[in-house]
């Protein structure tokens, strides 16, 4: 359904050679790059070749389920509308961002949330928007600014 997609991963873990594997077996090998391990400075560089952010796991991820994903606020706010899956803290900012799609962890799923972000630019559009408007209260001057007023006032509250 989208002739020139291709599927860029970074970083490495223990399904790589699944993947890699399964990208064989389809005959995929031109359009998946797995770009391994790179400095974080670099990460500019490499999410301003997506067009959508992935963050996917497994349901019976115990860290996955707690953890507040970083990634997804970069990709955010690197305008990238994001596919996640629906687990914790994940589906939480997914729903309040309204920045994109939540999925099952299924082929199934993830196809469809590619369609219809991909193939649809004014859907694409709306979610973009959404993720950098979601994305700016993570911006880190207004968190310390955020922080900054609440021990001033923890302070000033403890004062005679």
């Amino acid at each position: 359904h989208i002739p020139d997609i291709r599927l860029l991963i970074a970083g490495y873990g223990p399904a790589e050679r699944s993947l890699r594997q399964c990208s064989e077996e389809l005959g995929q090998t031109a359009r998946v790059q797995f770009l391994g391990t790179f400095d974080y400075e670099q990460l500019p560089a490499i999410v301003s070749q997506a067009d959508v952010g992935i963050t996917t796991a497994l349901a019976g991820s115990t860290f996955r389920h707690y953890a507040t994903p970083l990634k997804i606020i970069e990709y955010m706010a690197a305008g990238l509308p994001v596919i996640a899956s629906r687990l914790g803290q994940t589906e939480i900012i997914m729903q309040e961002s309204q920045a994109g799609v939540l999925i099952e962890n299924t082929p199934d799923d993830f196809a469809q949330a590619a369609r219809n972000l991909l193939l649809n630019p004014v859907f694409y559009q709306q979610c973009s928007e959404a993720a950098l408007h979601y994305a700016e209260k993570f911006d880190w001057d207004t968190l310390l600014e955020n922080a900054y007023q609440v021990v001033s006032s923890v302070i000033e509250e403890g004062q005679p």
